[in-house]
């Protein structure tokens, strides 16, 4: 049996809004906080992971009040992968030889993966995502050693009945 993770996270959206342990960040909250863990993300308010949710290859997991598109911090892998496949193999130094860069460029050109090929490459990775989401409820106060406030009120709340 092969399960759709997406169609169970948005079958399941209300009850995750509860139990959910890390907010959902806005696309510039997203940026910061990729680039805060060395990823060189493109953009301040918006960048890369607005262009890559258009592409395809980045799942977004909300929408804010203003139509911003908003991530899960787990999304960070996806993204992590999707730069590394955009990734030019060339030294820094090479281009201190301005000709044999050029070939460089155009030989590592030739071997980048297409567009279609990361776009079938990240729906498996955002599948990776969808599944930690989805089993960030159970897993993540082991993790942290905390449960978040609303996770917190929700268990009191449903416990009391």
């Amino acid at each position: 049996m092969v399960f759709d993770l997406r169609q169970i996270a948005v079958e399941c959206h209300e009850d995750l809004e509860v139990l959910r342990q890390n907010r959902l960040l806005s696309e510039s909250d997203f940026i910061a906080f990729s680039r805060g863990r060395g990823l060189p993300v493109f953009g301040t308010v918006q960048g890369d992971p607005g262009d890559f949710n258009t592409r395809g290859w980045l799942v977004n997991d909300g929408i804010d009040c203003d139509g911003g598109l908003l991530f899960h911090p787990f999304r960070i892998y996806p993204l992590h992968r999707i730069l590394k496949s955009c990734v030019l193999p060339i030294a820094t130094s090479q281009t201190l030889l301005p000709d044999a860069t050029l070939n460089q460029v155009k030989a590592s050109l030739a071997r980048m993966p297409s567009n279609d090929e990361i776009e079938a490459s990240s729906r498996q990775w955002n599948e990776i995502a969808d599944l930690a989401i989805l089993l960030e409820p159970i897993f993540w106060p082991g993790i942290v050693q905390r449960i978040s406030r609303s996770s917190l009120e929700f268990c009191i709340f449903t416990s009391s009945f």
